[in-house]
């Protein structure tokens, strides 16, 4: 028991001072206390190496906590300067936005007034456009309203005839100078149609349809040509209105001996859509007249009388023309005379003219 205690109890050696125990070797016990002390600096220095590398880690570990604190608060502040870096980038595409908004407004806004002024120019010179236009138009009538009233003042106060009693230098187409002719043929709304005629030594005529409302057109000379070929005309020229029939053949009219109480007007007859025109413009008649036949059943004619234009043929003027042509001799009676009326015809013709 001794000896096992011996071995699991160690010796401590004598502290400084302590008197050295019976049996035990100084130099052993002076070891054995260097030992300790050795061993007690080791541990010493373990402890402050430990302590110094505890130190070195409670400062990394600061330096690593300070770092990551820095760090973090680097990188929230980073976050921060992001934030306000994006949140200043929106505000700034959201002024550019703005400010690209508003100059297009004030563009949109500037093209639509320069739109509108422009749309506005352009209705004022329109109506500008127009109402010269229509200054123009009313001039022009106007004007073609008294070249219609000039032309037409031709016929006034002239000497009727016929164009086949005219002289050469009378008709457009032989004209010396130039000269300048108006022409009245049947048709239009008013039953007539005015022509101006311009006429030049050796050159085409120029024709001009003219109308009581100012309408103007040129007509082709042969459309011309072809229309009074088979229409009758009345043209002026000068102090003479010359006549010319349909076709330009002599005219004649047979009718039956007129009932009590009829009346013919050969001129009439003869001047149908013309005869108006020549009355309403005051032309000289006088040398005019229409010769009276009377026709026998068996085909002898009598002449009965001369009317002038504007004249008119009755029953009572036949029966004295007959009689009068009878002579007093071989008056014939009534009934005979009515007899001899109802089986004849009158036949009417165009007079020569004293020119």
């Amino acid at each position: 028991m001794n000896s096992l205690s011996s071995f699991s109890q160690p010796k401590v050696p004598p502290q400084d001072g302590q008197a050295v125990p019976d049996g035990v070797d100084p130099v052993a016990l002076i070891a054995a206390r260097k030992a300790a002390v050795d061993r007690n600096r080791r541990q010493a220095a373990r402890i402050s190496l430990l302590q110094d590398v505890l130190r070195i880690f409670g400062v990394l570990a600061l330096i690593a906590g300070i770092a990551w604190f820095s760090h973090m608060k680097h990188q929230q502040h980073m976050e921060e300067e992001r934030l306000k870096a994006e949140r200043e980038q929106a505000a700034q595409v959201a002024r550019a936005k703005e400010r690209e908004a508003e100059a297009a407004r004030l563009e949109a806004l500037r093209k639509a007034q320069m739109e509108a002024k422009k749309a506005a120019d352009e209705e004022a010179r329109r109506r500008e456009q127009e109402r010269r236009q229509e200054a123009e138009r009313k001039a022009e009538v106007q004007a073609n309203v008294k070249r219609y009233q000039a032309a037409l003042s031709r016929f006034k106060g002239a000497v009727l005839d016929l164009l086949s009693a005219a002289p050469p230098t009378d008709l457009p187409a032989k004209v010396t100078h130039e000269t300048w002719f108006s022409c009245v043929v049947p048709g239009g709304r008013s039953g007539s149609m005015l022509y101006e005629i311009f006429a030049s030594p050796g050159q085409t005529l120029r024709v001009t349809r003219l109308d009581a409302d100012g309408k103007v057109e040129d007509v082709p000379f042969e459309e011309f040509n072809r229309q009074v070929a088979k229409e009758p005309y009345l043209l002026s020229k000068g102090s003479y209105c010359y006549y010319n029939a349909a076709n330009g053949r002599r005219w004649e009219l047979r009718v039956p001996v007129l009932a009590e109480g009829e009346t013919l007007e050969p001129s009439r007859e003869d001047f149908r859509d013309l005869y108006n025109i020549v009355r309403q413009m005051n032309l000289v008649t006088s040398g005019f007249a229409y010769n009276v036949f009377f026709r026998d059943f068996g085909g002898g004619e009598t002449r009965l009388m001369s009317v002038p234009f504007g004249g008119t043929v009755t029953r009572s003027a036949v029966q004295r023309g007959l009689q009068s042509a009878a002579g007093s001799q071989r008056r014939q009676d009534d009934n005979a005379l009515r007899s001899r009326m109802e089986q004849g015809s009158l036949v009417i013709r165009r007079g020569g003219t004293r020119r």
